[in-house]
């Protein structure tokens, strides 16, 4: 997997992310705020929301058709 051994060159997560906005956005001006659900959507991670009230988060694992899905409840 690439992404795993593009993660092994970093120790500090202000240069990975300095380093990706580099690459994100290449000669472009980056505009402020950042939307990172457009950053998600141009990479190709497929994400939603939803209504989890009575759960803390929710892990459904991967089958042989579809990915992992993991999920965080915020109020």
């Amino acid at each position: 997997m690439q992404f795993e051994s593009e993660v092994k060159k970093y120790t500090d997560p202000e240069k990975m992310a300095a380093d990706y906005l580099v690459k994100y956005y290449g000669n472009q001006k980056i505009e402020f705020p950042i939307n990172p659900f457009q950053m998600l959507k141009d990479e190709g991670v497929l994400f939603s929301f939803m209504d989890f009230k009575k759960l803390e988060g929710v892990y459904i694992p991967a089958s042989s058709e579809d990915d992992g899905v993991t999920g965080d409840v915020s109020d």
